[in-house]
């Protein structure tokens, strides 16, 4: 479920969702982006499981995705770089994000390697881990918030203040299509 709620995007993710080498189907909202860019977000989380999580995903196939987000809730929150390359993931980044629910989120990808940072309220940012991709990623890649549930029947629950996209250096192409109104037709112009 996908909700605006007081200037903040909801959404509760959907059970058995997972974000775990080639099985992606997390819940996405994403536009594509070509170029070198800067992605940065505000997010607050409301966990039920310790296998929950969300944050912002960079995406080129299901086989090769840089993800950077809160998973867990509590005592065993954390924030990790998940990095899946050829079909393999590995958490290349985990930092203990013990009794925290929110944090403001960033991924670069400036001259072919990704980079990502976090930071809690009035914090600098703060390097979480640098990816140089074995093999070069795609010009125009997917972007945007994401949830998973981790596999539990729990549902994950997450709200973004914002998301920004913003050139890094020379211009950056975007698309961004968005569906609005309370009908799913296409004619439908409300």
């Amino acid at each position: 479920v996908w909700a605006m709620m007081a200037g903040r995007l909801h959404v509760v993710g959907e059970p058995g969702t997972n974000l775990v080498d080639s099985q992606v189907d997390p819940n996405f909202l994403y536009q594509y982006i070509a170029g070198d860019f800067r992605i940065t977000s505000h997010i607050d989380t409301l966990f039920a499981d310790s296998t929950n999580g969300a944050g912002l995903m960079l995406f080129q196939d299901d086989r090769n995705w840089v993800f950077i987000g809160i998973v867990g809730s509590g005592a065993n929150a954390k924030i990790i770089v998940r990095v899946c390359e050829e079909g393999t993931d590995n958490d290349r980044s985990v930092i203990p994000w013990s009794g925290l629910s929110a944090a403001y989120l960033r991924i670069d990808r400036i001259a072919g390697a990704v980079n990502t940072y976090y930071r809690s309220e009035a914090s600098p940012w703060t390097a979480a881990f640098s990816h140089a991709p074995t093999e070069s990623l795609m010009q125009r890649l997917r972007i945007g918030p994401c949830t998973f549930s981790g596999g539990s029947a729990l549902l994950p629950s997450a709200f973004w203040d914002f998301f920004r996209a913003e050139p890094v250096g020379g211009a950056v192409s975007m698309e961004v299509k968005v569906r609005v109104g309370n009908s799913t037709t296409p004619g439908d112009t409300s």
